[in-house]
């Protein structure tokens, strides 16, 4: 959250703190337990699971589709913190994850 408080405006880091909040924690502390070297079948659960959130907080919070539209600063400035923050904060499995959950999130509110 503090990286993100340097590059996101108020509004959009009370809406962050809302989903963390109503994140289940079952999936978190499963996604945070991944390890970097988790199978495919592994991969593609916890990429469903967490895409049920994922796709709720897309709906909710439409910004986060277009997450500059809430940044302090540049865009480019805004685009470099967040892509070091994720690449820092989590192993390859759990980017893996991510990008597969973003992708069935996004499936899934096209299907409405």
């Amino acid at each position: 959250m503090l990286i993100y408080s340097q590059v996101y405006d108020d509004e959009a880091m009370r809406d962050l703190r809302v989903m963390l909040e109503s994140d289940p924690a079952d999936v978190r502390a499963d996604f945070d337990a991944l390890p970097p070297d988790a199978d495919e079948q592994t991969r593609i659960r916890m990429a469903e699971r967490y895409a049920v959130g994922l796709a709720h907080d897309l709906t909710t919070y439409p910004w986060l589709q277009d997450p500059l539209a809430h940044h302090r600063g540049r865009p480019q400035m805004t685009w470099e913190a967040v892509a070091e923050s994720v690449a820092a904060l989590y192993n390859p499995a759990q980017l893996d994850v991510i990008a597969r959950a973003h992708v069935i999130a996004l499936a899934t509110i096209a299907a409405g």
